[in-house]
């Protein structure tokens, strides 16, 4: 095959096929392990394979990719990837994004290609640090397990990104903490999620309730508090409340807005957070200039354990998965091919680690060749190296089956293939 890679995928032409599948996009996200082992089911118009999908994800493809024609099947559900605050969904072949803050009909790529290319060529590939940061959380995402609460938040970019995942506090609460905003909920009730009283907890300063000085007109409300007196709340302020939840969500105002020590912008704060009005540049729209202080990011340096103290419930051996794939989809007779294998818990996608991959595959005499793998990382991820063989003929699909060792249970085990191929 002759193969060449873009910025988001690798194209291939393999003359040996006939008409239009000569061309095709090899399985990058297959390959790099992506693949959720189970997805949702829809009867729903907007689908691929029965997987549901975005209205905006579906037009792109249909457009671009001749639906999954080139983008191969999808082999994850819509995620929700706060971290990079975006919604994901993966094919076999591209990996495709929408910023939450996009035009309803916008779609990025993942730089696939580009990652390929600098792992397994780096001779070919030349760095480009541009390209790093969209690669931040191509394997992962923090799950933020309270998106029915979310969906009626409105532009969830205003609470900046996820730092930690959800925790359990000393007094029994879950917790996760935002860069902006911590929410917190009931144990085994993300359903009940709110913010947490951030403002308050940090001991932002605040002011005493007084009476009323400004009108409607001054672009000012009063919010009463008790005998007449209260505080007074910017409109911008007020109406950014109202499109990320209301004064349910803000809390009340815990004093009067005050103004910066040079002038240049308007604070207050909210029982939940806090916010600052930028009074320049004023040729930037009034909701542009509103936004959240980063009061989630002083709370996780002072209060939040790192992860490893953090009581979690390990992953079940019951419900592994294995997910292998190889290095080259060809080799010759003379080169060694390498598997790798990926241990996942299906119930909650976390990696499981120390255990063994074990391969076996047919060899031309007869004999039936196996090796086993080193003990798979953190990540749950392990391989091994098959040695040249020279018996393999030209053209010869190379069968094996990889099975990921249990102990004290049976085996997980998935089959693979390459080809020999020793044409020039």
């Amino acid at each position: 095959m002759d193969c060449q890679y873009t910025r988001n995928a690798l194209m291939c032409y393999d003359p040996t096929r006939s008409g239009e599948s000569q061309f095709f996009l090899a399985p990058l996200a297959s390959s790099r392990g992506l693949e959720w082992p189970v997805l949702p089911a829809t009867s729903e118009t907007i689908n691929f394979d029965g997987v549901p999908t975005r209205s905006e994800f579906y037009a792109f493809l249909h457009k671009y990719f001749t639906g999954t024609r080139f983008a191969g099947r999808p082999i994850s559900p819509l995620v929700f990837n706060y971290q990079e605050q975006r919604v994901e969904q993966v094919f076999e072949n591209v990996l495709l994004y929408h910023q939450f803050h996009d035009a309803l009909d916008e779609v990025h790529l993942v730089p696939l290609g580009y990652v390929d290319c600098r792992e397994k060529h780096p001779d070919l590939c030349a760095y480009h640090a541009e390209m790093e940061d969209a690669l931040g959380s191509l394997v992962g995402y923090i799950e933020a397990p309270y998106p029915q609460v979310l969906a009626g938040l409105g532009d969830l970019s205003a609470f900046g990104r996820v730092l930690t995942p959800p925790y359990q506090t000393a007094d029994g609460r879950m917790e996760q903490i935002w860069e902006n905003v911590v929410f917190t909920w009931p144990v085994d009730q993300p359903e009940q999620a709110r913010l947490f009283p951030l403002a308050d907890w940090m001991r932002m300063p605040g002011t005493q309730p007084g009476p009323q000085v400004y009108q409607l007109d001054s672009g000012v409300l009063f919010f009463p508090v008790k005998d007449g007196l209260g505080f007074h709340v910017p409109q911008v302020f007020d109406e950014f409340n109202a499109r990320h939840g209301g004064i349910v969500f803000s809390g009340p105002p815990t004093g009067d807005y005050m103004l910066n020590e040079d002038g240049s912008a308007i604070r207050q704060c909210f029982e939940n957070y806090c916010l600052i009005y930028d009074r320049n540049p004023v040729s930037m729209p009034k909701d542009l200039r509103v936004r959240l202080l980063p009061l989630g990011v002083a709370y996780r340096d002072q209060y939040y354990l790192p992860d490893e103290s953090q009581p979690v419930t390990p992953p079940s051996l019951a419900g592994a998965t294995l997910q292998v794939s190889e290095s080259w989809p060809q080799v010759t007779s003379q080169e060694a091919q390498v598997i790798k294998g990926l241990a996942l818990d299906a119930a909650s996608g976390r990696p499981l680690r120390d255990l063994q991959l074990r391969v076996r595959l047919p060899l031309p005499d007869g004999s039936l060749y196996e090796v086993l793998s080193p003990a798979s990382d953190g990540e749950g991820q392990t391989s091994l190296q098959i040695p040249a063989q020279p018996g393999f003929r030209h053209g010869q699909v190379v069968t094996y089956e990889a099975c990921l060792l249990i102990p004290a249970g049976e085996p997980v085990c998935q089959t693979g293939l390459y080809l020999i191929w020793d044409l020039p």
